[in-house]
């Protein structure tokens, strides 16, 4: 799963379906580390319940591949088709999100008789990406539907210092 809240209220319908596209990505990248596939995909939006003032909406939707893929350009196909169908104008969104669900090893997938896929070329784009992104600096190849902009990421300029995760920010204490 992967899903965050945004760093502002989102309104525009193309800036949700970025957010979408990069979850999704971010998704297929996690799927993909550990060798997977997934059969299907839930896609949900919504706005922030603490507003009382504002209408409030909840929604999702699920999708089923035909084949299980950890392809990042059908999983990106699915969820913008689900944001496409949950957008409803004049809500002040404040999170969205994706969720794989089936998943299942990448080298036991079922086929599908009347599907059919070439997942070699799969791995290979998938693997050419990741290893550009690994080698050159994260994130530097992705997808157009991802956007450039974000202007809803979620903020971390008052993000508290990471002490237990990151060198960098250790402490340091002199005499």
């Amino acid at each position: 799963m992967c899903s965050r809240s945004f760093g502002k209220i989102v309104t525009d319908k193309s800036e949700l379906l970025e957010a979408a596209a990069s979850y999704t990505a971010r998704a297929g990248k996690k799927l993909r580390s550990q060798h997977s596939h997934t059969g299907g995909m839930m896609v949900f939006l919504k706005t922030n319940r603490f507003r009382v003032k504002d209408r409030q909406y909840r929604g999702s939707r699920t999708y089923t591949f035909p084949c299980p893929t950890a392809d990042i350009r059908a999983l990106i196909q699915a969820a913008r088709r689900g944001m496409n169908a949950l957008y409803k104008p004049g809500f002040n969104y404040h999170k969205c999100g994706v969720m794989l669900l089936d998943i299942g090893s990448a080298d036991q997938s079922q086929l599908n008789l009347f599907h059919a896929v070439n997942y070699e070329q799969e791995d290979k784009m998938m693997q050419l990406m990741d290893g550009l992104n690994k080698k050159i600096g994260c994130n530097i190849v992705f997808f157009g539907a991802q956007g450039t902009k974000r202007a809803w990421r979620l903020r971390s300029e008052r993000r508290s210092n990471r002490y237990t995760t990151k060198w960098d920010e250790l402490l340091r204490v002199r005499c």
